[in-house]
């Protein structure tokens, strides 16, 4: 029994043997609308496979969590779809690396407007072959809310996360960066390509050399603290983050 619910399901499975494509012929249902915008993910990702080792760390964790396990499960006997579970955040790495940072913008455009036609079709399904569901009524409101979507997140960005202090930091080529009282902001340092001192105490806030241009970041908590130094100012805040510069 171990031999067969182990080796037996990789490399000869009786009740669930499937071909190689199995799991990318099911990828667009099992993740509608999004997974067709997933699959152009993959042809762009593969297509541009010697550019790999110049992806963004957040694009190689989506590879190595979702393309990689997939093609090894691909490679065994046995398939269903519920062996992509775990993969599944890898998935929305995937998906989220592909809109906003991949610079494959034929393919994207074209799996986009794929995904927005295809929302109509379980319409289309359910009035030819089941007039009494309400399914349409779930359509239309996923439609809507896949529109409103990208909205909803550049308003949330814009309140709430690093997103607009990223893309200043990023172009100011001339500063030098500090977290204040925030060690996580040094993982950055691998998207802006700058190095980031961490403070931790306002008596390390005066050692920051003011003959040279500085960013300080901090949680908007301790803003007061930073604040109160003259030579620093406030050229950027939203809900959670405050920026300084002297």
């Amino acid at each position: 029994m171990l031999n067969q619910e182990t080796i037996g399901r990789i490399s000869n499975a009786k009740a669930h043997s499937r071909p190689f494509y199995f799991y990318i012929k099911k990828i667009p249902l099992i993740l509608f609308p999004y997974g067709i915008i997933l699959i152009g993910a993959f042809i762009s990702y593969i297509k541009n496979f010697k550019n790999i080792f110049f992806l963004s760390l957040i694009e190689k964790i989506g590879i190595s969590w979702g393309i990689a396990p997939l093609i090894f499960f691909s490679l065994l006997d046995g398939k269903l779809d519920i062996y992509l579970i775990p993969l599944y955040p890898g998935f929305i790495i995937i998906t989220l690396s592909f809109l906003y940072i991949s610079k494959n913008t034929k393919i994207k455009s074209m799996t986009i407007k794929i995904s927005k036609i295809i929302t109509f079709i379980p319409i289309l399904f359910e009035k030819i072959f089941n007039k009494k569901s309400k399914i349409k009524h779930l359509i239309l409101s996923s439609f809507i809310i896949y529109l409103a979507f990208p909205l909803a997140i550049n308003k949330y960005n814009d309140k709430f996360t690093l997103n607009n202090l990223y893309t200043i930091i990023k172009y100011d080529s001339n500063s030098q960066i500090f977290s204040y009282k925030f060690n996580d902001f040094i993982n950055m340092k691998t998207n802006i390509k700058k190095e980031i001192t961490s403070l931790s105490n306002e008596i390390e806030l005066n050692t920051i050399n003011n003959s040279k241009k500085s960013l300080i970041i901090c949680k908007n908590k301790y803003a007061n603290e930073i604040s109160q130094f003259e030579n620093f100012t406030l050229i950027y805040k939203n809900k959670s983050y405050s920026l300084f510069s002297n």
